[in-house]
């Protein structure tokens, strides 16, 4: 089977990557294409990660970007800074061709990378379908899709956290509190959007969160419709 670059595991057992290989194993070689600049690393680190493997998986992360990872007999070309300009079909192979644009080694001009992976695996995100809604009256963010009311509130979150130095509070999912029920109310009477649809293309969302957002709303409809306790 092909070789698989993993994190190192946060229990006891070792590392795919960090067993002995045998004599005969054939060297590999790993694109590791990150997107951030040299100057700093890819991924915030939490402190005192409550998710341990999360922290495990972002240290090592780092250290690949960093080229310092241990990673057994196969080697990593490392590039920083990197922007896909096309994905293509190969005319002669059929197979598919990554071309884009990365810094150069050692600073300087950026330069052009091709990458010819055996299968290539898009994880592009989740956008909400609003189709049910197209008649309603839902205001939605312009970036996120999510419902506007709900997606100021958490990217106000995000900003005030990189504005105070913070730049893991800002991208933990685990740091974030509930909204309130207020935050889920849409200009449309009693039309309600919960659950990962709520936060759009973001991909913070929480199934706890969730819970609490049900919770908020059954509220919300049990003062509108239950008939109120006579006195």
């Amino acid at each position: 089977p092909p070789s698989t670059l993993l994190p190192p595991s946060p229990g006891p057992h070792p590392s795919p990557l960090r067993r002995s290989p045998a004599a005969d194993e054939p060297s590999l070689t790993l694109p590791g294409t990150f997107r951030e600049l040299s100057r700093r690393p890819p991924y915030a680190v939490v402190p005192d990660d409550p998710l341990p493997a999360r922290g495990a998986l972002v240290a090592f992360a780092n250290a690949l970007a960093a080229g310092g990872a241990e990673t057994g007999r196969a080697s990593v070309a490392v590039r920083r800074g990197a922007s896909v300009r096309a994905v293509r079909r190969d005319d002669d192979s059929g197979g598919v061709v990554v071309e884009g644009v990365c810094e150069a080694a050692g600073g300087g001009e950026e330069e052009e990378f091709v990458v010819r992976p055996q299968c290539l695996v898009s994880h592009v995100g989740f956008r909400p379908d609003y189709e049910l809604a197209r008649e309603l009256q839902v205001h939605l963010c312009y970036a996120s899709e999510g419902p506007m009311k709900l997606a100021s509130s958490l990217l106000a979150a995000r900003v005030a956290a990189e504005r105070g130095g913070d730049a893991s509070a800002a991208g933990d999912c685990l740091s974030q509190a509930p909204p309130g029920r207020d935050l889920l109310t849409t200009p449309e009477p009693r039309f309600h959007v919960l659950g990962a649809k709520s936060y759009g293309r973001a991909s913070s969302f929480l199934l706890a969160i969730g819970h609490k957002q049900v919770q908020g709303v059954v509220a919300l409809l049990a003062e509108a419709l239950l008939p109120k306790p006579s006195m």
